[in-house]
């Protein structure tokens, strides 16, 4: 009986130490795991951040294409109906920055026919496209760019356009006049609606001279 009390106690002292390394051993395992968890979600959120954060000078007027203008521009909805598809713009505009000198009003190219058959509709988008490729400046020029020039030509230049043809401004009396390759005259009422693939600008219809 004198030698079972102490290896009784001793069991007991055992099993309390047991019990409390567990406990100790069980909330430091918690709590690295919650760090560990907190500083992996830290880290992916930061990827995520680096990945879609989107820099100041990327704002959204920047992101705009020259066929974003002619859609969303109420201005240009006869040139729009004209084009018939904006996809062409698209498509003539993707590769490189160019200046689209767009009639408003005036002769503009466009068929309202519901009935038009197949033939007759590749032939008017072929028309469509020639139509605008003769509208179309290689390079961006803004306003003051075309006034810099005008001011170095005595008020007349004639700009090259995409389609082969030849687009002459003039300027009088502060107002810039355009011609084409029909001799269709315009004035350059709307300038400078700028897009991350060129510039636009409206021409409101003069006559024919």
């Amino acid at each position: 009986m004198s030698i079972s009390l102490p290896i009784n106690s001793l069991k007991r002292f055992v099993a309390y130490v047991w019990i409390f390394t567990s406990i100790l051993f069980a909330s430091c395992y918690e709590t690295g795991k919650k760090e560990y968890k907190s500083a992996f979600e830290k880290e992916v959120n930061n990827e995520a951040d680096n990945k879609t954060s989107i820099p100041v000078n990327m704002a959204l007027g920047n992101l705009h294409t020259i066929t974003d203008i002619v859609e969303r521009n109420p201005e240009f909805h006869s040139f729009k109906k004209a084009l018939g598809s904006t996809a062409m713009l698209d498509s003539i505009t993707a590769q490189k920055k160019v200046t689209l000198f767009a009639p408003i009003d005036g002769p503009l190219i466009y068929n309202d026919s519901v009935s038009i058959s197949q033939r007759d509709m590749e032939t008017t988008n072929f028309l469509r496209k020639k139509w605008v490729l003769n509208y179309i400046v290689n390079g961006q020029l803004d306003i003051a760019d075309i006034k810099s020039l005008l001011a170095k030509e005595n008020e007349l230049i004639q700009l090259p356009t995409v389609g082969k043809s030849i687009l002459t401004l003039v300027q009088e009396n502060g107002i810039i006049h355009v011609k084409d390759g029909l001799n269709l005259e315009y004035d350059l009422v709307i300038a400078n609606q700028s897009a991350k693939n060129g510039i636009v600008h409206g021409l409101q219809y003069r006559g024919t001279k």
